[in-house]
């Protein structure tokens, strides 16, 4: 290396998938280096199990996966809101079924159908960009398939020690809430604020705002403002 400077890039083992760092160039407004974190197959939670397939949703409570995407299978904010304001049962379900059954699996797909304001495209484009073909976003199509939803899913046990952890946290804990996420909207963060006791410490702002689930993109300043003014005033102990 030039003047003994240190390379921090892990190198690529067999197997071990890494993006291409031209795939963040032309990003508006990226300017960070490289970071790389591996995941191995075979971490615990990545076990194959019977998915819950589209004929057993359509079958079991009526529900069609596509009922919310619009071209290219591109999921629709507008079919997105109408589903869950009509009180059609478990929206999440029918994402479950997608993470598992689209054939392109990409982000600039998904994340405008959860928003409020249109996401540019320059945006999309980032969002796509870590994931330059379908090898990548294998570990993004398993993420849905962590939420339990049945009594004995292997994956309650897991989320029912973290809660373990989170109920007896006391330092301090801040929710920021969109009201129109259609997996959360009922809630609004509501168990955080009552299950934490770190998020009832005197001085904590929580709040709800206009926002989807990808709330970053609806009210990405606001949202930084309060996180910068919460840690202002609860700064970490040296």
């Amino acid at each position: 290396m030039p003047n003994g400077e240190f390379d921090a890039r892990p190198a690529p083992r067999p197997g071990v998938l890494r993006t291409p760092e031209d795939r963040f160039e032309g990003i508006d407004d990226f300017r960070w280096p490289p970071r790389y974190h591996e995941v191995e197959p075979g971490l615990p939670g990545m076990k194959p199990r019977e998915p819950l397939t589209p004929e057993a949703l359509q079958e079991m409570l009526g529900i069609d996966w596509r009922a919310t995407l619009g071209e290219n299978d591109a999921i629709d904010p507008d079919k997105v809101n109408a589903y869950v304001k009509s009180g059609a049962p478990l929206y999440f379900l029918a994402w479950r079924v997608y993470s598992q059954e689209v054939e392109s699996f990409l982000p600039s797909r998904i994340v405008p159908g959860w928003c409020l304001k249109p996401v540019s495209a320059a945006a999309r484009r980032a969002y796509d960009a870590p994931f330059p073909n379908e090898d990548y976003v294998a570990g993004a199509r398993r993420f849905p398939l962590l939420v339990p939803i049945t009594a004995d899913d292997p994956e309650r046990i897991k989320n029912d020690a973290a809660w373990n952890v989170l109920e007896r946290w006391r330092g301090p804990l801040l929710t920021l809430w969109g009201d129109a996420c259609p997996f959360t909207f009922t809630t609004l963060g509501r168990g955080y604020r009552e299950r934490v006791p770190g998020a009832a410490l005197p001085g904590i702002a929580h709040k709800v705002f206009p926002a989807g689930h990808f709330s970053q993109e609806d009210i990405g300043e606001e949202m930084a403002e309060e996180m910068v003014a919460f840690i202002r005033k609860f700064p970490a102990e040296a």
